[in-house]
C-alpha cells in the first residue's frame, strides 16, 4: 500500500472512532463527599451547606468578585484550629500539605490562621490533592466542587483548602471550557448532595449546569474583607474581614453582587467627625474603636482599617481607631507591672506588688487610692468601694475576683479570635486569670490555651461558648462577671 493510501486509511479509522479528546478529566465532588484518600477523615471540621443556592454566571472570576462566595452570619463553615491540630499531630501529612501550598511546615499554623471560611456559590473547578499513604506524598487531581462546599480562601480570594477533608488545593490551570466531568461512584452523592450513601455511577447532582461552572482567579491585590451572600436572608450580604471566621461579620442590607470596588481614602490624622464624613461620602460605612497609642489629640484618628489606598467594596465598613481617653492598664501602669499568675484577694492591711498593681489600676480607672506604694490602707479601700458601687458589686472595700476582673478588662473592646495578638489579648488573659481563678498565660497571643479559657468563661457565665471574644464577652468581663 502506498504512503498516501495508508494515510487515507488512518484518517478514516480515526474519523470512524472519533478524534482523540483534548478535554481535561475532572472528578466531581458533591457536598458532603470525600475524595478517595483525603488528608483527614473527621467529624466536625466543616459544614457544607445543603439546600438551594443562588449562583452567578459561569466562567473565570476574580477572587475579589463581590458575592462570589456565600456564608452564614457568625457561623463558621470550617474549624481552622482543628485542621492545625491535626497537621501538628501527623508529620507526614503536614509535610505533604505544606509542599502543595509552597510553605515550610513551621508556617502551617500562621498560614491557616490567615485563611477565611466561605461557601461556594457555584460549582467550582480546582486542582485538588489527596494524600498518598504509600509514598507519603500529595497526589493531584482536577476536581469540580459542588456549590455549597465549604472551603478556606486566601487573601487573594483563591480556594486553597477543602474544609471537610482538609485537602490542600491550587488554582485550576486549564480552560473551564475544556473539561470532561466524571460523576464517578461516590458514597456521599446520590445526585442531590444529601449524602445518603447510595450513589450511582454517572449520576449528576441536582441542578447541575455546565454553563454555571466557575474558575477562580487571583485578585490583583490582597483583600481587606470578603463580600459574601448571606444564605439565610435573601438580598443581603456579609462583609467578612479576611482571616476571620464570622464573629466579626457586618451585615450588608444590599445584594452583594451589585456592589462596586473603590479605593479607601486616607483619613489618619483627621478628627473623627471629619474622617467619618469623608468616608461616608466615598460610599463606606464607619465604626470607631479605641487604641492605646500616645502622641495624638483627643478625637484624632490614629489608625484606619482597611488602610488608605486599599481597593475595597463600596458599602463595606472602615474602622477608625481613636486614642483612649484614660489609657489602658499597661499604658498607665507600665512601671508598676500588672501581670501575675494569680490575682488573689487583697484587703486593708495587705501589702506588696499585687497591692501596688491594684492601686495603679484603680487610679487609671479614675478612683483615687492614695499613693501607689503597695500598702493597702483606708484610701485604697475607699477607692475600691467607689468602683464597686459604680459597677453594682458588693461594696466591701477589698479587691476580690470580680473587682480584679473589672480593673483588668478595662479598655478597647475589639473583637478577638484565635490568631489575634497584642495588648487587647493580654488584657483578656489577665481578666480571665482573675475571673476564672486559674492561670492563663499572659503573652498577648490568642492561641489554643487562651481559646479554651475563653470557652470555659463563656460556658460558666451562660454565654455561647464560641471561643472568640466579642461584645457580649467583653461586656461580661468589664462588668466583673
Amino acid at each position: 500500500m502506498t504512503t498516501l493510501g495508508l494515510a487515507a486509511v488512518l484518517m478514516l479509522t480515526i474519523g470512524a472512532a472519533g478524534c482523540p479528546s483534548s478535554k481535561v478529566a475532572v472528578r466531581a465532588l458533591a457536598r458532603g463527599a470525600m475524595s478517595a484518600s483525603p488528608f483527614l477523615r473527621t467529624a466536625g471540621l466543616a459544614v457544607d451547606l445543603l439546600g438551594t443556592i443562588s449562583v452567578l454566571e459561569g466562567g473565570s472570576k476574580s477572587g475579589a468578585t463581590p458575592g462570589l462566595y456565600g456564608g452564614t452570619r457568625k457561623k463558621s463553615s470550617c474549624d481552622k484550629w482543628q485542621l492545625i491540630k491535626y497537621l501538628e499531630e501527623n508529620a507526614d501529612k503536614a509535610a505533604a500539605w505544606a509542599e502543595v501550598r509552597g510553605i515550610d511546615v513551621k508556617q502551617i499554623e500562621g498560614y491557616i490562621k490567615k485563611l477565611t471560611p466561605v461557601l461556594l456559590r457555584n460549582d467550582t473547578l480546582v486542582k485538588n490533592f489527596d494524600f498518598d499513604p504509600r509514598k507519603k506524598k500529595p497526589k493531584s487531581f482536577y476536581a469540580l466542587l459542588e456549590a455549597g462546599v465549604a472551603v478556606l480562601i486566601d487573601a487573594y480570594g483563591l480556594p486553597v483548602v477543602q474544609c471537610r477533608c482538609g485537602n490542600p488545593m491550587q488554582s485550576f490551570d486549564k480552560s473551564p471550557d475544556d473539561v470532561d466531568i466524571d460523576f464517578e461512584v461516590d458514597k456521599s452523592n446520590k445526585g442531590d448532595g444529601k449524602g445518603d450513601g447510595k450513589g450511582k455511577k454517572g449520576k449528576e447532582w441536582k441542578g447541575f449546569d455546565q454553563k454555571k461552572i466557575v474558575k477562580v482567579e487571583s485578585a490583583e491585590d490582597p483583600l481587606a474583607a470578603v463580600i459574601l451572600v448571606e444564605h439565610t436572608t435573601e438580598g443581603t450580604g456579609l462583609e467578612r474581614p479576611t482571616g476571620t471566621a464570622g464573629e466579626q461579620d457586618q451585615v450588608l442590607e444590599t445584594d452583594p453582587t451589585t456592589l462596586e470596588d473603590i479605593e479607601v481614602p486616607d483619613v489618619v490624622g483627621k478628627q473623627a467627625e471629619e474622617a467619618e464624613l469623608a468616608l461616608r461620602e466615598a460610599g463606606f460605612e464607619v465604626e470607631t474603636a479605641t487604641a492605646a497609642e500616645g502622641g495624638a489629640e483627643a478625637g484624632q484618628v490614629v489608625r484606619q482599617d482597611p488602610e488608605a489606598g486599599t481597593v475595597a467594596v463600596k458599602g463595606m465598613t472602615v474602622t477608625l481607631y481613636l486614642p483612649e481617653d484614660a489609657g489602658g492598664p499597661v499604658a498607665d501602669c507600665a512601671e508598676v507591672g500588672v501581670d501575675f499568675t494569680a490575682y488573689d484577694p487583697i484587703a486593708q492591711g495587705s501589702s506588696g506588688d499585687l497591692v501596688a498593681a491594684a492601686q495603679c489600676l484603680l487610679k487609671a480607672a479614675g478612683y483615687d487610692p492614695g499613693p501607689v506604694d503597695g500598702e493597702f490602707g483606708q484610701a485604697t479601700a475607699a477607692a475600691a468601694r467607689s468602683l464597686q458601687a459604680d459597677y453594682g458589686l458588693q461594696t466591701l472595700g477589698n479587691v476580690g475576683p470580680k473587682t480584679w476582673t473589672v480593673l483588668l478588662a478595662r479598655g478597647d473592646a475589639s473583637a478577638l479570635e484565635p490568631g489575634s495578638s497584642g495588648e487587647p489579648v493580654a488584657r483578656v488573659q489577665r481578666a480571665l486569670t482573675a475571673a476564672l481563678r486559674q492561670t492563663v498565660v499572659i503573652d498577648g497571643e490568642f492561641g489554643p490555651a487562651t481559646g479554651e479559657a475563653v470557652r470555659s468563661y463563656q460556658s460558666s457565665r451562660g454565654l455561647d461558648p464560641v471561643g472568640v471574644v466579642g461584645p457580649e464577652t467583653w461586656a461580661a468581663l468589664q462588668a466583673g462577671q
